[in-house]
């Protein structure tokens, strides 16, 4: 009988520590939806909007620009690619993010592919994915390719930018991580009579600081983006008319802006999730108390 209710016990605060977390996860996420993606999404409608009210030879002549860059800087030499998802099939069309260039929210630069990936692409010879390529819509988001051209010159022009770029994926997991982790642990306390082990206090410091851990893993992400559109701007306001350079500094605002919510999203939801689940802890130990 002792077995069975200790294992009743044990199956209990299991399900409770389970909740907890879910719980934690899930508040956590509507907390970053509401700091980054709604005021993103107002961000999104504003470049829109831009790029809407562009008259054809205004979208004509960012396109020829863009194109004398490429040769100015030597990102042609270096074989940087243009692909116009207006004027060009890309299968890239069938992912989220090729249906977001379709529909003029987004635009992006692909990198160089490892050796491995260049060796499966030519062994299923599969067609229209381009390395080291600018991805956009000039008729429905033209002002975004500066900013990508900068994404382009960071990857070959920079070994410090190439390495930001490359830590963009692990530096964005280590920000999740730190989420998921406060989330699924809990605050550790002495007990009566002892002291924290060192990797109590190794884990309660995590607890403690995954926010500003959460925030500081996006700023490399966010370096990274600001100096593309610097050089963007740079080359649009050489070329362009003033009022269409404008137009670009706009669009580079709004969409900095949007990738300034990304520390603040990402420490956020790391804290809320270490808050809700220590409180939800101790709420459940109350209850169990009381009972």
């Amino acid at each position: 009988m002792r077995i069975n209710k200790i294992a009743s016990t044990c199956e209990k605060q299991k399900n409770v520590k389970e909740k907890g977390t879910i719980r934690a996860i899930l508040g956590a996420s509507a907390a970053k939806i509401m700091v980054k993606e709604i005021p993103a999404s107002v961000f999104v409608s504003r470049f829109k909007k831009i790029n809407q009210d562009l008259l054809p030879e205004q979208k004509q002549l960012m396109s020829q620009t863009a194109d004398k860059i490429l040769k100015q800087t030597g990102l042609a030499d270096k074989g940087v690619n243009i692909v116009d998802f207006s004027k060009t099939y890309s299968p890239l069309i069938h992912t989220f993010k090729g249906k977001l260039i379709e529909e003029g929210s987004n635009a992006f630069y692909i990198s160089k592919f490892p050796k491995f990936v260049d060796k499966l692409i030519k062994k299923y010879n599969v067609q229209g994915i381009v390395p080291n390529s600018i991805n956009y819509n000039s008729e429905k988001f033209a002002t975004s390719v500066f900013h990508e051209m900068g994404h382009a010159f960071n990857a070959n022009k920079s070994k410090f930018w190439l390495t930001a770029q490359k830590l963009r994926a692990p530096f964005m997991a280590l920000s999740a991580f730190m989420m998921l982790f406060s989330a699924a642990t809990k605050q550790e306390k002495a007990e009566d009579g002892k002291e924290l082990t060192k990797k109590q206090k190794v884990k309660n410091s995590l607890r403690k600081n995954s926010g500003i851990i959460a925030a500081l893993a996006t700023l490399p992400i966010l370096a990274e983006e600001t100096m593309a559109s610097i050089r963007g701007c740079k080359w649009a306001k050489a070329e362009l008319p003033k009022q269409l350079f404008n137009k670009v500094l706009k669009t580079n605002c709004f969409s900095f802006l949007s990738y300034m919510l990304l520390p603040v999203s990402a420490g956020l939801g790391a804290f809320c999730a270490a808050k809700l689940k220590d409180k939800y802890m101790q709420q459940q130990k109350e209850k169990a108390a009381m009972a």
